[in-house]
């Protein structure tokens, strides 16, 4: 066959064709001339056999002969398209293989995405605090365990402040328990006071009106009341133990006088001194003494009662602060209602802090945050 898709011709100084893989044209004369070729780095001419062609020149030899080569035009496109097609198909593989990757990565990220919104959606909503399950340790897997965290925080939360609410109303019902109906108490002490002031019988009188007012105090719905006021509740109490134990008991007041402004909660001292009294003057042989200190530091108010009765061994202490914790309600329930209410006003930082020794006696300390009292100032807090 006369066509091919590229040939070689060593073309001599004549014009000739002195070598060639062409075979039908060996010996034949070169049908372009050499200079005209050479003037172009590249030509399309036709052929001896018609065909058309790419040609180049080389260099000429020493004997002046040239090698000329030629492409079929056909040819060369026809790879071209080829090499186009090749190319189109490889970019097509890449462009189907990035898409299955984006989708891949899509699915891989918008499923947890999801998993993540529907709890969301349903986070609090009839106590539910669901997780998501994390399994990757991407962005979107920190993003699911924090949100786990933050969904388990907000659960124990509510359930810390669910049974707070249960010792607040806990706290109250003992506070109410009590009061033993204070309101009918107080209207028959005053008679009683008026019955025995119309006999001449001052002491009598005296011990009635301390026990009214200290039952008036009861009364009271505020929860807050300035220092003043409690102390007054406090001198009616010691009045009447006084009355009872004569001079078996010495009380020392150690208050600053500044401190009367600031706001206390209603019936926080009493059952405090009652417990020293009962528990650790009274059953103590011999005298005793009684140390009520109240003073202001670094914005807070400092408490301190301090008895030097029988006092309480370690174990002891420690079967109080746990019947304080547990919320017990059998003995002392007066320290167990001070212990839970200054917990439930003013947070941890707030909690007895009791130190006994036996047969040596027992300190009770607390302090509060500074606030002076207002009379509009309203809690729900006992």
């Amino acid at each position: 066959s006369t066509e091919y898709s590229a040939a070689s011709y060593i073309v001599n100084e004549e014009g000739r064709i002195m070598s060639t893989n062409n075979c039908p044209y060996q010996g034949t004369k070169f049908p372009m001339e050499i200079q005209t070729l050479r003037e172009k780095d590249v030509a399309v001419y036709d052929m001896l056999d018609s065909t058309q062609a790419f040609y180049y020149v080389g260099n000429e030899m020493p004997n002046q002969w040239t090698l000329v080569q030629a492409v079929s035009v056909k040819e060369f496109y026809g790879n071209l398209n080829r090499q186009i097609v090749a190319v189109a198909m490889v970019v097509l593989a890449m462009l189907g293989i990035s898409i299955l990757f984006v989708w891949i990565a899509t699915l891989r990220i918008a499923k947890p995405t999801r998993e993540l919104l529907e709890s969301m959606k349903t986070l609090g909503k009839e106590n539910r605090y669901p997780r998501v399950r994390v399994v990757t340790q991407d962005e979107i897997g920190m993003i699911g365990t924090e949100y786990n965290k933050m969904a388990e925080n907000i659960e124990t939360l509510i359930e810390k402040v669910y049974k707070m609410e249960l010792a607040q109303k806990q706290a109250e019902l003992e506070f109410l328990q009590m009061q033993i109906n204070p309101h009918f108490l107080y209207n028959a002490l005053d008679t009683i006071s008026w019955k025995a002031l119309g006999e001449g019988n001052m002491d009598v009188s005296e011990m009635t009106i301390a026990l009214a007012e200290l039952l008036r105090a009861t009364i009271k719905k505020e929860s807050f009341i300035p220092l003043k006021e409690e102390m007054s509740t406090v001198r009616d109490y010691l009045f009447i133990q006084e009355q009872r134990f004569g001079d078996k008991i010495t009380v020392i007041y150690q208050v600053e006088k500044e401190a009367d402004k600031y706001q206390v909660p209603n019936f926080i001292l009493q059952p405090l001194i009652e417990n020293a009294i009962i528990h650790g003057l009274e059953p103590k042989i011999g005298k005793g003494s009684l140390l009520i200190r109240i003073k202001r530091e670094s914005n807070r108010l400092y408490f301190c009662i301090e008895d030097d009765g029988e006092g309480m061994s370690e174990k002891e202490i420690g079967t109080l602060y746990q019947k304080c914790e547990e919320g017990d309600t059998g003995k002392s329930i007066g320290i167990k209602n001070v212990y839970r209410r200054l917990i439930l006003c003013y947070g941890e930082e707030s909690r007895l802090n009791i130190k006994s020794e036996k047969n040596k006696g027992t300190k009770i300390q607390f302090s509060i945050p500074l606030q002076e009292w207002k009379k509009e100032t309203k809690t729900e807090v006992l």
